[in-house]
């Protein structure tokens, strides 16, 4: 039996842009602000992999002057085509990406994707006297009949007496028009933003305007599925200066047919969180319009958590087939939850989410037991199905996944706590393990059986299925990499094993464990590279290339089993079966921080998760 839990992170960044800039030095004698340490080249790669970015086919810029794009600006230029740019400028010096410097003490960075499905842009700025400002802009427009796309900005800004600005527009366009009369369409698109910016004393602004749309059409037909789903998700952190946010996330979702037999489904998740010392503005736009199907599915979730000391506007507003719906609140704390199928219920704040960072055990029974961090009890979760649970996942709505091993079903639970039922089918012997990528696709490895990985879109339709090799059982735990495609996982044996699930392909055996006798339970991916795997007597941590880096254990736990990240991305969770204990710890020290037992007894814990 093994278990899986997922984690909202910013994963490894395809064909992106990474712009960095460390600008004015400190005076003489003065002690300057602790910055990020871009000294060489070594430690310019250290970083990159730091933010979980793989430093190959970079090129690194030093200088006053550096411009990577397709016009050099001239003579005393640093100048490179590359896409893949580390940029430092020094002394006062100017950064620029494809653009010309603009005029004033100004460090300027310019990210812009018009091209492909999947993009990224990271900008990254450290200055003591000198203003920073980032602008990112990633659009995409398809047209056809299956479609996917991705986009992901994450923007770092910190400076002494400098301001921060940054500025994230990204738009996504997807159409599907068919005559058919059968019609099988499925739009799908995602995109996620981060910023962090940190000035003593500079004044710091963010603006951020997200844009999805999606449409589809079968005027002929008469059967047949539609699928539309759009995420639309981010967060943001400013600390130090005078702060301002303004954040505005727009989804429209159309579907038409001639029905009367076609399904129609559509998912429409909102979701950000804000932390700041100053004001912030969110508004959260939403349309949903079907016909051809008298009872479509639609998931329209809105959620916003914000703390901003001067104050959070956030306005939620929903028109599904007509009926609209408008959620306002403000103040210096929050939390807001609207849910739409079709007519909207506002919740209240207390009911919008599971408390962020309470473990979730599973503890057979069909029960999964929720815990504070420090060990007390909050309640027990019960799918009503007995037997042994164990692998347990969230997705972007905060809603909690739990393999039933021996009920052969997946469960699933609204925050905080509310049975949903089941979701999926065909589970053809024992699930175990539960994943996402960034889609909102469902994973689901299975210990026995045909060992078949599952894949199920958002609204539990089967998706897919895979058949990875297999060692000593079966695809027990899964984990997908940032890039939704390697999966990898573990089959008790001493093996860390990988799949390619976008191409359907077998990859080479990624680690062995160092245990000759071990057996490899639950595994997860770290979002600064390198991978935790329960080893049976031991945890194991190994790096970017499968070597071990370090192991972790505690005193009297020979029968480790269970991982799950914290959301402080600074520890983990395991659980040993045979004792039942729940234990914390540091993932650079090895230092155990928290521990507890739910008290359900030997061979009973078998799965964990850590709430978001």
């Amino acid at each position: 039996m093994r278990v899986r839990h997922l984690l909202g992170t910013a994963g490894a960044v395809a064909a992106s842009a990474m712009l960095v800039a460390s600008a004015g030095a400190g005076a003489a004698g003065t002690p300057e602000r602790s910055t990020i340490d871009l000294s060489t080249n070594a430690a310019v790669k250290t970083y990159l992999r730091s933010l979980g970015v793989s430093p190959r086919g970079f090129v690194i810029q030093r200088g006053r002057r550096n411009y990577a794009g397709p016009s050099c600006p001239g003579r005393g230029w640093n100048c490179t085509r590359a896409r893949r740019v580390v940029q430092i400028a020094t002394g006062g010096g100017l950064t620029l990406f494809a653009t010309k410097p603009p005029p004033g003490n100004v460090a300027f960075m310019k990210c812009n994707r018009t091209t492909g499905s999947d993009q990224s842009c990271v900008v990254v700025q450290s200055s003591t006297d000198v203003s920073n400002s980032a602008q990112i802009t990633e659009t995409i427009s398809q047209s056809g009949q299956t479609l996917n796309a991705k986009q992901r900005s994450q923007v770092t800004q910190t400076s002494t007496t400098g301001s921060n600005t940054a500025q994230v527009a990204m738009t996504i366009s997807q159409s599907a028009t068919t005559t058919a009369a059968t019609v099988a369409q499925n739009l799908q698109s995602s995109q996620d933003f981060s910023i962090s910016q940190n000035s003593t004393t500079g004044s710091q602004s963010i603006q951020v305007d997200q844009r999805s749309s999606q449409s589809e059409s079968a005027s002929s037909a008469t059967d047949g599925t539609q699928y539309a789903a759009g995420y639309l998700t981010g967060h943001f952190t400013q600390s130090g200066g005078a702060s301002i946010a303004k954040v505005k996330q727009t989804h429209n979702i159309s579907e038409s047919a001639l029905g009367p037999n076609v399904q129609q489904t559509a998912i429409d998740p909102f979701r950000c969180c804000a932390n700041t010392p100053g004001s912030v503005s969110l508004d959260q736009i939403g349309s949903v319009q079907t016909s051809g199907d008298s009872n479509p599915d639609i998931q329209a979730i809105y959620q916003a958590m914000c703390q901003a000391a001067g104050g959070c506007s956030v306005t939620e507003s929903s028109n599904i087939n007509g009926n609209t719906t408008t959620n306002s609140q403000h103040g210096t704390s929050v939390t807001t939850g609207q849910v739409c199928n079709p007519t909207c219920t506002t919740t209240p704040p207390s009911s919008t989410a599971f408390t962020s960072g309470d473990v979730l055990v599973s503890v057979s029974n069909g029960q999964v037991e929720e815990f504070h961090p420090n060990g007390t009890f909050v309640q027990t979760l019960d799918t009503g199905l007995g037997g042994f649970t164990t692998g347990l996942g969230f997705d972007t709505s905060g809603r909690l996944y739990v393999a039933g091993f021996d009920s052969q079903a997946v469960s699933r639970f609204a925050p905080p706590g509310s049975l949903l039922g089941t979701f999926g089918s065909g589970y053809d012997a024992d699930p175990e393990s539960i994943d996402f990528d960034s889609f909102g696709n469902v994973y689901v490895g299975q210990a026995d059986g045909t060992h078949r990985v599952l894949k199920f879109d958002a609204a539990g339709n089967p998706a897919g299925s895979f058949s990875p090799a297999v060692e000593n059982r079966g695809t027990d735990w899964i984990d997908l990499a940032p890039d939704d495609c390697t999966l990898y996982y573990t089959s008790e044996g001493v093996l860390v094993k990988r799949f390619n699930v976008c191409t359907n392909t077998q990859l080479a055996d990624f680690a062995t464990l160092p245990s000759a006798n071990g057996e490899g339970f639950a595994l997860r991916l770290l979002p600064a590279g390198g991978t935790l795997v329960a080893d049976s007597a031991q945890i194991v941590r190994l790096d970017s290339a499968g070597n071990v880096a370090q192991t972790y254990d505690a005193e009297g736990e020979n029968d480790w089993f269970a991982l799950a990240l914290d959301p402080n991305g600074t520890s983990f969770w395991a659980a040993d079966n045979v004792t039942g204990d729940v234990i914390e710890f540091a993932i650079s020290t090895g230092a155990v921080q928290a521990s507890f037992n739910p008290g359900t007894g030997s061979n009973t814990v078998f799965g964990l998760g850590v709430a978001p």
